[in-house]
């Protein structure tokens, strides 16, 4: 897109592109809002802290995520997920020395411990069944709701008709 945007600057327009279309995104890269976002990730890039780095690729954290639950059975824990897209595959090595930093700053220790992964994937459970457990009760109660309405309304339909047959 930055090739198109840059041809668009010098009153040109790739070929596969629709005079339109590039008509259309010139207006909104001469927004206000659009400059703005832009000079804020211009400036965002340029940082001492520097971008976010891993190393998914085009695939989405949370589809990584997904991978993994459906390669373990079970949701991976952040500190896994995290080393999942934060290393290299082939060295090991961190990304950049951000992401070294967040691991070795957020207590890796207590990340890994093993019984410390089963308290945290206990409580987890409980928490998942206390919330389904809630949402069963809301569903309930709205059925019962929803009953109680349909009653209302059948109702009121059955006295108009009533009322109907006794003004003819």
């Amino acid at each position: 897109m930055k090739e198109v945007r840059l041809a668009w600057k010098e009153g040109q327009r790739p070929a596969w592109m629709p005079e339109e279309c590039l008509h259309e995104l010139g207006n909104v890269w001469l927004t206000e809002e659009y400059q703005n976002k832009q000079l804020q990730n211009k400036q965002n890039r340029a940082s001492a802290k520097g971008g976010s780095l891993h190393t998914c690729g085009s695939i989405t954290i949370s589809e990584h995520k997904r991978r993994m639950m459906v390669a373990t059975g079970k949701e991976p824990s952040l500190p896994k997920l995290f080393l999942k897209t934060h290393k290299k595959k082939g060295t090991g090595e961190f990304v950049d020395k951000r992401s070294t930093e967040v691991v070795v700053t957020t207590q890796p220790s207590s990340w890994f411990h093993p019984e410390i992964e089963k308290e945290i994937e206990r409580r987890m459970a409980r928490a998942n069944e206390e919330s389904n457990a809630a949402i069963k009760q809301l569903q309930e109660n709205y059925r019962k709701e929803i009953d109680e309405l349909k009653k209302l309304i059948i109702s009121s339909r059955n006295q108009h008709e009533q009322d109907d047959e006794a003004s003819k």
